[in-house]
């Protein structure tokens, strides 16, 4: 259910690479077809010869096993992907976090970008994934539901 509402939205002035677009949109429809047996193994078998490569470095990359590895490439989005220039961009995500309920959109967007930054250095290699604690401590949540206060506010 969750995984039905959620989608890794990458945002970039730059194309993505066409063959990672052509691999997600395939699993995609792999976990329409097939959601309970998705796997690399059919993933493969949907691709030319030629892609195989590029989807074992993907995998290997993720870390992830075969069918969480199918799951996470579907929830990817680059329809944002070669936009407009990086202060369009920030302007959109900007609007996007005050559209979220964010009160000091600008405060939280730095926030996010200097860990994303963080997490993207040499030093941070052994730490390199965002977790949910590092959401909570650095947006100084107390926890996981003190997040979603937008949509507390929409339910009540």
């Amino acid at each position: 259910m969750v995984l039905k509402k959620t989608t890794i939205k990458l945002i970039s002035n730059r194309p993505a690479s066409p063959l990672l677009s052509k691999l997600v949109s395939k699993a995609k429809l792999l976990l329409v077809s097939n959601p309970n047996n998705a796997t690399v193994e059919l993933l493969k078998k949907k691709s030319k010869i030629t892609e195989y490569k590029a989807i074992d470095k993907l995998q290997l990359a993720s870390g992830l096993p075969s069918k969480t590895f199918i799951l996470f490439l579907s929830l990817l989005d680059f329809s944002d992907c070669n936009s407009d220039s990086r202060y369009i961009l920030k302007q959109n995500s900007l609007k996007s976090l005050t559209d979220l309920g964010a009160f000091d959109a600008r405060d939280q967007l730095a926030i996010l970008e200097s860990l994303l930054r963080n997490k993207t250095l040499p030093d941070a290699k052994s730490t390199n994934r965002i977790t949910k604690e590092d959401i909570l401590t650095h947006f100084k949540f107390p926890d996981l539901e003190s997040c979603f206060q937008y949509l507390r506010i929409l339910r009540s």
